[in-house]
């Protein structure tokens, strides 16, 4: 059996966030999104334009920061409009330090993750 996905809007970024709902959430209760950097998946064009279909979920709009090869994957920081950063990790399916076979600083993408892969957390109250 699927466990329920559950909707959240992601603050300052109109997008809504699907993920798994864990705890004991309630309607507007403040919540914390939670994704592991291996999850996140970069598409350089509109995901509808690729065969990546989320109906629309989670898919947000970014700016590459900065590309780090390390060997057996490379990591990407981007940019969420202006309050939010991620961290995305790739497997490297080729080996080469080539700067132009990786994403570029300044380019736009989309970071797309699986609902499966979003864990929807209860913000502690203070």
């Amino acid at each position: 059996m699927m466990p329920q996905l559950m909707q959240k809007a992601a603050h300052n970024l109109n997008v809504r966030i699907t993920g798994m709902p864990q705890g004991n959430l309630r309607i507007g209760q403040k919540a914390i999104i939670s994704v592991r950097p291996e999850k996140l998946r970069l598409v350089p064009e509109t995901p509808h334009s690729i065969q990546y279909q989320l109906n629309d979920q989670n898919q947000i709009k970014v700016k590459i920061v900065n590309t780090t090869y390390i060997g057996s994957d490379t990591r990407i920081l981007v940019q969420a409009g202006d309050h939010y950063q991620l961290k995305v990790w790739e497997q490297n399916r080729i080996s080469t330090l080539d700067p132009q076979a990786y994403y570029a600083e300044g380019q736009d993408v989309f970071v797309t993750v699986l609902p499966v892969n979003v864990l929807v957390l209860p913000e502690d109250s203070p």
